[in-house]
């Protein structure tokens, strides 16, 4: 997706503009490049799109976390490659800024999902002997894979905190 949105389209708007050139003006030029792209990018959203639609679960956190951070990046390359001005382009815009809300929401109530996880098996026995409780060390490890994606996760959550799902822990 990188490739395509930011070498391969910068490409084909400098081709079309060099070729359509003296056809008339930079509208014809223009027009020709989002007719020869519009259907390709299109097919490009579909992806990140049909991620929203599938189950959550806190093991696939990281890879949601990783498509969010990376389609972010990718939106500001689709609005310079574009511009604003036609109507497709305008409604192409609207649905990578509509995947991008998806993706952050999901985060968010993937995050929610791991809350009620942990402490739905708050209840079980401790650790023996006094070691590690395995819930701990799942947790800890889980953490740290997430620091990856802390200035990500810092914008998802401030920018709309999630509700509580049990006692008032993640609240704290």
């Amino acid at each position: 997706a990188r490739c395509s949105l930011r070498d391969i389209l910068a490409f084909e708007k400098r081709l079309s503009m060099y070729v359509f050139q003296g056809l008339g003006n930079a509208s014809t030029a223009r027009s020709c490049f989002i007719e020869i792209v519009k259907d390709p990018v299109a097919r490009l959203l579909d992806f990140p799109e049909a991620l929203c639609s599938c189950r959550r679960s806190p093991e696939r956190l990281r890879k949601m976390l990783l498509l969010h951070t990376s389609f972010s990046h990718l939106i500001s390359d689709i609005k310079a490659s574009f511009g604003a001005s036609e109507e497709e382009i305008r409604s192409i815009q609207a649905r990578a800024d509509v995947i991008l809300s998806r993706l952050g929401e999901v985060v968010r109530l993937t995050l929610v999902d791991f809350e009620a996880a942990i402490l739905g098996d708050l209840d079980e026995c401790p650790a023996p002997d006094g070691a590690i409780h395995r819930l701990t060390k799942y947790v800890m490890d889980y953490i740290i894979g997430l620091t990856d994606f802390q200035e990500s996760l810092m914008k998802l959550i401030l920018s709309k905190p999630s509700v509580s799902s049990g006692d008032g822990l993640s609240s704290k």
